[in-house]
């Protein structure tokens, strides 16, 4: 009894750190095609999903966002859930809270951009970025630590290219009595 009491609560706790569609351009509204002013999007300890599109018509050619990643907290994985159709974007990180627009003279600002397509669906793009960025700067780890960041995702070509990023942020481990507590209790 005491093993099927604890296999309930760890599920409870599982279903709480399951994906949180944190920004949603068909029910949010556009992200910010504005390098100056990004879309801020606050994420929450667990898996972060940002769905969108972009295409060079109408000035939609790049999407924007900014996060925080708090202190104590990392940002383990930039997961692509989804990338159609098949064609060649550019994502990039850089650091604070406002962006540039890229180009051959921006590349020095980037900390690290990857050329995207649908062959990383399924792939960690911070791997990408640390091994094999496009820009002069690679990530030094795939992770990003507390600060503040800019996302862009760009899409030149006049194909409407939709996307599905999962931004993991790790945080500090609950230690509080009622979780650990709880389960404690049942083994005494």
């Amino acid at each position: 009894m005491k093993i099927l009491v604890t296999c309930f609560l760890l599920l409870g706790l599982t279903t709480l750190a399951n994906a949180a569609v944190v920004w949603d351009e068909s029910v949010n509204g556009l992200l910010s095609t504005n390098p100056a002013a990004p879309t801020l999007i606050a994420f929450s300890v667990g898996s972060n999903v940002v769905n969108g599109s972009c295409a060079n018509i109408n000035a939609q050619v790049r999407d924007y966002i900014t996060f925080t990643v708090p202190a104590g907290s990392t940002l383990t994985a930039l997961n692509l859930l989804a990338y159609s159709p098949e064609n060649t974007g550019f994502a990039a990180i850089n650091s604070g809270n406002t962006s540039i627009i890229p180009s051959n003279p921006t590349a020095d600002f980037w900390m690290a951009g990857i050329h995207v397509d649908p062959t990383f669906v399924g792939t960690d793009l911070f791997d990408a970025m640390r091994d094999a960025s496009v820009t002069p700067e690679a990530l030094p780890a795939s992770q990003l630590d507390p600060g503040d960041y800019t996302f862009i995702i760009q899409q030149t070509s006049p194909v409407i290219t939709s996307y599905s990023f999962e931004f993991v942020l790790e945080g500090p481990v609950p230690t509080t009595p009622s979780t650990w507590g709880s389960i404690k209790a049942l083994y005494r």
